[in-house]
């Protein structure tokens, strides 16, 4: 078992000695960056910190009710910033802000970086990372037991809120005995797990449901054993919906029968492209698939991000 006391120790004295604290949660946040930052700020103001949520994108809505989500904010002013704590992000490029605020790259700000995804960049001064963790959620509610913080309600409400969704309600592979452990013991705490449910496989609008059959209805197998579908800005626009709701449709596309993984290509709206990977295979690693094109994630869970946006191309050939 990883031995985290002498990471714990720097972290808390970090915080200790810190006024003002910003936490980031990554480009287009998800469940559980959101349950992690939601945490995090609950604890920080019980400590009697200054301190709030900033991300380049808006928080996710099935986050809203979570503590503090609701405040979050779209950008921060480094220069009244002594402590910043990242979650989520596996690189700088998903922390989003290094681009735009160049000076944050040389920055003497103390640095925390707590995340689970497999090849993270160590990129913080201090670096909480665990890749065996199926949540970063999971990964602050070891921390703050190991501490023996107090978990309220409400903090365990955004932790189980996380886990939930990084493990598609304990369907995924990356479920272990301890994961099901925490859950336990946050209900026992007074999470609401009816909530997360609702709030994240339970509620889809109309417009929603109109992108996935969209998407569904483009479904093709791609010459890698794999099913694939594309999203475009226009679509968006032609049924009023919006790149978030397509949050959980790659998950079905690794369920095809007879497909090694599935991918999901679809517009961002900031004239990039996002790439989501899901796969139920052993033997198919989407972390390295990922890689090729910037990305990054887990062995059966990945994506990238790239430039660009997508362009319907046709050809037509004669056969006799």
């Amino acid at each position: 078992m990883q031995d985290f006391r002498d990471i714990d120790r720097k972290i808390i004295s970090e915080v200790i000695k810190a006024k003002r604290i910003v936490i980031i949660a990554h480009r287009a946040p998800d469940a559980d960056a959101f349950g992690a930052a939601c945490t995090l700020l609950e604890w920080l103001h019980k400590s009697g910190k200054q301190c709030f949520i900033a991300s380049i994108d808006p928080a996710p809505k099935n986050s809203l009710h979570l503590f503090g989500a609701q405040k979050s904010q779209l950008d921060f002013p480094l220069k009244q910033i002594d402590l910043i704590i990242s979650v989520d992000c596996s690189s700088k490029s998903q922390v989003g802000f290094f681009e735009k605020k160049p000076r944050l790259q040389n920055s003497k700000v103390t640095f925390i970086n707590i995340d689970h995804h497999i090849g993270n960049e160590r990129f913080g001064t201090l670096n909480l990372v665990c890749e065996n963790e199926p949540s970063t959620c999971s990964i602050i509610h070891a921390f703050l037991e190991r501490n023996n913080f107090k978990i309220s309600p409400s903090m365990a409400t955004s932790l189980l809120h996380g886990i939930i969704y990084d493990t598609g309600a304990f369907m995924h592979d990356n479920v272990k005995p301890s994961t099901l452990r925490a859950a336990a013991r946050l209900m026992k705490l007074g999470a609401d797990r009816a909530a997360s449910i609702k709030k994240i496989f339970k509620s889809a609008s109309i417009t929603q449901l109109r992108l996935w059959g969209l998407a569904l209805s483009r479904l093709t197998r791609n010459p890698f054993d794999g099913v694939s579908t594309v999203i475009s800005k226009s679509d968006y626009k032609a049924l009023g919906s919006n790149p978030e709701e397509l949050t959980g449709l790659v998950s079905y596309l690794a369920h095809v029968k007879g497909s090694r993984f599935g991918l999901l290509l679809a517009d961002t709206l900031k004239g990039q492209v996002k790439g989501s990977l899901r796969t139920q295979e052993n033997d198919v690693n989407l972390n390295e698939m990922a890689k090729y094109f910037g990305g990054g994630g887990h062995k059966k869970a990945a994506g990238f991000t790239i430039s660009g946006h997508l362009e319907e191309k046709r050809s037509w050939v004669i056969k006799e």
